[in-house]
C-alpha cells in the first residue's frame, strides 16, 4: 500500500508539475517551439502559433522549413547540424507567416537528448523583433539616402568636434580639398588648410564662436592651390558641429572677370568715338556716353532726364518712335537709319543710328542700345556735291546751248552778210532824188546791225564770254525787254512802267542789262501766276550824298540810276530773304528753277559797279532796287558808211561755200577796184591757186566749208606760197579761238556779217603790210 501511495503521489506530483509547466509555457510572452529528432514540430505555444499566423494544429507535425524563405534554408541547415552536435545558440531568423509576410525573431535554441545522450530534438524560444527590424531597415534606408545625398550634393559637408577634428566628410569635401575621409579623421588638417598660425587661430575661433553665420576663408588645397571658400557652422545637440562649405573660387574669378569686363565696357562706352545710348521702350534716355553728349551739346545728366523725341528734329521725331513701335510689336530687332537732332544751341545735327533691341526671356523688349555717328559734315558734303552736280549739269546745258547757239550764229551771220553788204553798197549810190528809198535802206541797215548785235548777245550769254562794257542808255533795253515779256505773261498780270527819258547813260552791256530785267520780271510774274497782280518797272535819277541814308550801300557818292522792279505777289519770307542771292538757292519745285537767276543778277550788278537791294512783305509783294552809276560819255551811235573807203587794184582769191555771199563780196571788192576770182568750193579754189600761185595777191576764205575747211585751205596755200597774205572769215568765233596767227599762217580774222567799211579797211591793211 505504501508503494502504491508513494507511486500515486509521485504521479500526482508529476501531473501537477506538468500542468504547472504547461501553464507557464502557454502563458509565456515568448514563442516556444519544440521539434523532434527529425526537426518536425511536436509543440508550439499559442504565442508562437499567433506569431506564425497559424493554429497549433496546422503547425504540429510539419518540418520547421515549411515556414522559412528559400534563401534562408542554407543557414538553417548549418545551424541544425550544429544543434545535432549539441551546439545551441542565439541568432536572428526570418520566417514566413501564413499571409506571406515576414516574421523576424530572435531565436534561443537548445538541443534535447535522451538518457543515452542521443539527439532527440530541439527546444527554442522566439522573440518577435519584426517591428524593430522594420524600423532598423527604414532607419538604415534613410541613413543611406542621407549619406548618398550628402555625398552627391555639390557642396562640402563635414562633421567635426569643437576642437576642429573631423569625424566625417562627404565626397565633395574630399574632391574639393584633395584629402580623403580617412585622412581627415586621422590628421590635424586645420594646419594644412591654414598654415599661417594666426589665420588658423582665426578660423578655429570662428568655429567655436559663430553659429549660423557664413564666413569667407582662403583655404589651401592639398596641391597648394588657394581656394576662396565660404563656410557656415551648425551646432548639434551633442556638442559636435556640421560645417557646410562652398568653393567660390570660380565664382570669385567670374565676379572678378565680370568686374573687369564691366570696367572695360565702361571705359569703351565712355571713350568710344561714336555716340552710344541706352533707351527704354518709352524713348527715355537711360544712359548716354560722353561722345553722344558732345554731339547734342547736353550733359549726360541733362539727357537722362529727356527722351529721344525731345532731342529730335520735329520732322524726324517719328523715325525713332517708329522703330520703337515696330520693335515692341516684334516686327524688328535692329535697324539703321538717319535722322536729324536739335543741338542744345539750336542748330541741326545729322546722325546715322544703328539700334538693337534687347529682350527678356519671354521676348519682351527691355531697352535699346544705339550707336550714333555724327554725319553732319558728310551731309554738308553731299549737299555740296549735289550743288556741284547741279552746276555741272547747268554747265553742260549751257555748253549744249552754246554749241547750238554757235551753229545758229554761223548760219545767221551768213544770212546777214549779203543783206548788210548789199544795203551798204546801195547806200553808196546817189539816192538824193529818192529820199524815201534812202530812209528804207537806212532802216534795213539798222535792223541788220541790231540782228548782228543780237547774235553777239546770244553767244555772249551761252558761252559766258567776257562782256565789253560801253556807254549805253537803259531805256531802249527796258522797252525791248517788256515787248518780249508781254507776249508770254498771263493777262492777269498788269504792266506799269515809269521810265524817265532823261536818265543818263551808264557803262554796261545791253545783253547783261536785258538779262537783269528779264530775270527780275520773270520772277515777279511767277510770284503772281496764281492770283495775278501788278508788275511795275521804274527808272529814275537819284543823287547819293555822303550823309545819304543809302550810304550803307557800297556806292560812291554821286549821280546814279535806280531801276526798280516790283510786284504784288506772295512775297518772300524772312527765313528765305537772306538766302535769295545764294547760288542754287530756290523755293521753286524741282524742275521749275535752278536757283542761279538772282545770283547771276547780283554778279552782273556788282560787275557794273552797282548795288542791288530787296524789300518784301509776305502776302503783299516784293521790290528789287538796282543802283547803277551814271557816266558823262556819250553813247555810241550808228553812223552811215564813210565815202572815203580805201581802194586798190590787186588780185584776190575768194572762197566761201555760201552762194549768196561770194557774188556779193566779189561785187563789193570790185567796187573798191580789186580783181576778184570767187569760188563756192574750197577744193576748186585750191586747184585754181595751184595752177597759178603768182596770179593772186591776197586770199580771203571762209572757215567752215565742206570738203576742206578754211584753216586747211590756208595751210595748203601757205605750203605753195608762204608769202601770200590770207584773211580768214567765220560766222562763229569759237571755231578759231584755239588757233594762233602763227599756227594758221594768216594775217587777219574777220567775223561775219562783214561790213563794207570793215572789209575794205582790213583788205587794205593786210595788203599794205
Amino acid at each position: 500500500l505504501d508503494d502504491v501511495e508513494t507511486r500515486n503521489h509521485a504521479l500526482k506530483m508529476l501531473k501537477d508539475s506538468e500542468e504547472k509547466y504547461r501553464r507557464i509555457v502557454e502563458s509565456a510572452n515568448e514563442g516556444i517551439w519544440t521539434m523532434d529528432g527529425k526537426f518536425r514540430t511536436d509543440y508550439v505555444n499559442p504565442v508562437m502559433s499567433d506569431m506564425l499566423g497559424y493554429t497549433a494544429e496546422e503547425v504540429l507535425g510539419k518540418p520547421v522549413t515549411d515556414f522559412m524563405f528559400p534563401e534562408d534554408l542554407k543557414d538553417h541547415r548549418e545551424k541544425m547540424a550544429n544543434r545535432q552536435k549539441g551546439i545551441g545558440g542565439k541568432y536572428e531568423r526570418r520566417f514566413r507567416r501564413k499571409d506571406g509576410s515576414e516574421l523576424w525573431s530572435i531565436v534561443s535554441a537548445t538541443a534535447l537528448y535522451d538518457k543515452e545522450k542521443g539527439f532527440m530534438g530541439s527546444f527554442a524560444m522566439f522573440t518577435d523583433i519584426t517591428e524593430r527590424r522594420r524600423t532598423e531597415t527604414e532607419l538604415l534606408r534613410q541613413t543611406e539616402l542621407l549619406q548618398s545625398i550628402m555625398n552627391n550634393i555639390p557642396i562640402m559637408i563635414a562633421f567635426f568636434s569643437p576642437d576642429g577634428s573631423f569625424r566625417w566628410v562627404n565626397q565633395c569635401w574630399e574632391k574639393t580639398l584633395g584629402w580623403s575621409a580617412a585622412e581627415a579623421q586621422e590628421r590635424d588638417l586645420m594646419k594644412e588648410f591654414y598654415p599661417d598660425p594666426d589665420y588658423c587661430r582665426y578660423v578655429l575661433n570662428y568655429i567655436q564662436s559663430s553659429q549660423g553665420v557664413w564666413g569667407d576663408f582662403k583655404t589651401r588645397r592639398r596641391d597648394g592651390k588657394i581656394l576662396d571658400t565660404s563656410w557656415i557652422k551648425v551646432l548639434l545637440s551633442d556638442g559636435s558641429n556640421i560645417g557646410i562649405g562652398i568653393d567660390r573660387t570660380a565664382e570669385k574669378q567670374t565676379e572678378k572677370s565680370l568686374h573687369e569686363s564691366e570696367e572695360r565696357f565702361r571705359i569703351a562706352f565712355e571713350n568710344a568715338n561714336t555716340g552710344i545710348t541706352l533707351v527704354n521702350t518709352e524713348g527715355k534716355y537711360l544712359k548716354v556716353n560722353r561722345k553722344y553728349s558732345e554731339i547734342l551739346g547736353y550733359t549726360p545728366e541733362e539727357l537722362q532726364n529727356m527722351t529721344v523725341h525731345e532731342t529730335s528734329f520735329p520732322e524726324d521725331a517719328d523715325v525713332s518712335a517708329g522703330f520703337i513701335r515696330k520693335a515692341v510689336a516684334g516686327e524688328t530687332d535692329s535697324g539703321i537709319f538717319e535722322k536729324r537732332h536739335i543741338h542744345k544751341k539750336g542748330h541741326v545735327v545729322w546722325t546715322e543710328i544703328s539700334s538693337t533691341v534687347f529682350r527678356d526671356s519671354q521676348g519682351n523688349p527691355l531697352y535699346f542700345i544705339s550707336h550714333a555717328l555724327d554725319i553732319t559734315d558728310r551731309k554738308k558734303m553731299e549737299e555740296e556735291r549735289l550743288k556741284l552736280e547741279a552746276r555741272i549739269r547747268q554747265a553742260q546745258k549751257m555748253e549744249a546751248i552754246g554749241t547750238l547757239s554757235g551753229g545758229i550764229a554761223h548760219d545767221f551771220n551768213n544770212i546777214l552778210t549779203p543783206i548788210i553788204g548789199y544795203a551798204e553798197m546801195l547806200m553808196m549810190s546817189d539816192f538824193s532824188q529818192h529820199k524815201d528809198a534812202n530812209e528804207k535802206l537806212q532802216r534795213i541797215l539798222q535792223a541788220s546791225v541790231r540782228a548782228k548785235e543780237l547774235v553777239r548777245r546770244i553767244l555772249t550769254f551761252s558761252r559766258g564770254a567776257e562782256s565789253k562794257y560801253q556807254p549805253m542808255k537803259i531805256q531802249p533795253v527796258i522797252q525791248e525787254s517788256l515787248a518780249l515779256l508781254r507776249s508770254s505773261v498771263p493777262k492777269s498780270v498788269e504792266f506799269i512802267q515809269h521810265i524817265d527819258p532823261e536818265c543818263e547813260a551808264v557803262m554796261g552791256d545791253p545783253v547783261q542789262i536785258q538779262q537783269i530785267i528779264m530775270n527780275l520780271c520773270v520772277n515777279a510774274c511767277h510770284a503772281m501766276e496764281k492770283k495775278g497782280g501788278k508788275l511795275a518797272i521804274l527808272l529814275e535819277r537819284i543823287l547819293i550824298g555822303h550823309e545819304d541814308s543809302l550810304k550803307k550801300l557800297t556806292l560812291n557818292p554821286g549821280r546814279h540810276l535806280r531801276l526798280t522792279v516790283s510786284d504784288t505777289g506772295h512775297g518772300i519770307s524772312p527765313a528765305h530773304i537772306e538766302k535769295i542771292f545764294d547760288p542754287y538757292f530756290t523755293t521753286k519745285p524741282a524742275g521749275k528753277g535752278t536757283g542761279l537767276g538772282l545770283s547771276v543778277v547780283q554778279g552782273i550788278v556788282k560787275g557794273l559797279g552797282g548795288e542791288i537791294t530787296v524789300y518784301s512783305e509776305v502776302g503783299k509783294g516784293t521790290a528789287f532796287h538796282i543802283y547803277l552809276p551814271v557816266i558823262e560819255k556819250e553813247c555810241i551811235k550808228l553812223t552811215s558808211p564813210q565815202k572815203d573807203i580805201p581802194k586798190g587794184n590787186e588780185s584776190i582769191l575768194l572762197a566761201d561755200d555760201e552762194v549768196q555771199i561770194v557774188p556779193m563780196l566779189k561785187m563789193m571788192l570790185e567796187k573798191f577796184g580789186y580783181s576778184v576770182t570767187g569760188f563756192t568750193d574750197s577744193v576748186e579754189a585750191l586747184a585754181a591757186f595751184q595752177e597759178n600761185p603768182e596770179a593772186f595777191d591776197l586770199v580771203i576764205t571762209d572757215m567752215n566749208m565742206p570738203g576742206m575747211t578754211g584753216d586747211v585751205l590756208a595751210r595748203e596755200i601757205k605750203a605753195l606760197r608762204p608769202d601770200i597774205p590770207i584773211i580768214l572769215c567765220t560766222g562763229f568765233s569759237e571755231q578759231i579761238n584755239g588757233y594762233s596767227t602763227a599756227e594758221l599762217g594768216i594775217q587777219a580774222f574777220m567775223m561775219k556779217p562783214l561790213g563794207m567799211v570793215e572789209l575794205a579797211e582790213t583788205v587794205r591793211r593786210v595788203l599794205d603790210r
